[in-house]
């Protein structure tokens, strides 16, 4: 968690939903491993079904830079982020390795269903590769092959200024809620940093009340 901002659980909604008589307990929560499946519940069970937002983290508010430690030798990639006075955003972007052949490409490795993005820092895109094909691609012909943006969306790269501290920092939005998202900033040293931050997700927990609770326990 040393170089992750993770922002807190927000429950949005909770609907409440009367489960009478025979039930299928894989129709109700598919996360139940019960040896059988086949319950009988009383009248006044209740089962509540919560759903739970995770907002992006807000970067804005986070103002504990001088506590951090210079990531930019972490991965080994980067070469110095400011040259002749300015943000050498190449360099600043090889704190995540490339690899093989096509290293001077900017490539994230996700490790995650055999996906990787790649860095368009000119246009501020950011687009989906298959992790496996990248690997063995030799030339830019190669890579068109690779593309994954036909299944996924293209993510983008925003510039932008801290409020607080006035510090340029760019954000890289996946547009994939399974991959973290990264910020990138340059401190007023020329020291290089990022962070991980989790996008915007909605997940669903099921809880039961205790007439409900005690049938599904007595199974276990």
């Amino acid at each position: 968690m040393q170089n992750c901002l993770y922002s807190d659980s927000v429950i949005t909604n909770i609907n409440t939903k009367n489960i009478i008589g025979k039930k299928n307990i894989n129709e109700i929560d598919t996360s139940i491993s019960l040896k059988e499946n086949i319950l009988i519940f009383p009248i006044g069970s209740k089962m509540y079904r919560f759903e739970i937002q995770k907002p992006t983290y807000d970067f804005e508010e986070f103002d504990e830079f001088s506590s951090l430690v210079c990531s930019k030798n972490v991965d080994n990639m980067c070469r110095g982020v400011v040259s002749n006075g300015e943000v050498d955003k190449i360099a600043l972007f090889e704190l995540i390795p490339g690899k093989g052949s096509l290293d001077k490409l900017v490539f994230f490795h996700t490790d995650k269903d055999d996906l990787a993005y790649m860095y368009d820092i000119n246009n501020m895109l950011v687009f989906p590769y298959s992790s496996s094909c990248v690997e063995n691609a030799h030339n830019l012909e190669h890579l068109e092959a690779c593309s994954l943006s036909h299944k996924l969306p293209k993510g983008s790269i925003t510039e932008k200024t801290h409020k607080k501290t006035g510090i340029v920092y760019w954000v890289i939005d996946f547009k994939n809620p399974k991959i973290d998202n990264l910020i990138f900033w340059v401190n007023s040293l020329g020291e290089p940093f990022k962070a991980y931050t989790n996008p915007y997700s909605k997940s669903y927990i099921n809880m039961f009340n205790e007439m409900a609770a005690e049938i599904i326990f007595n199974k276990m």
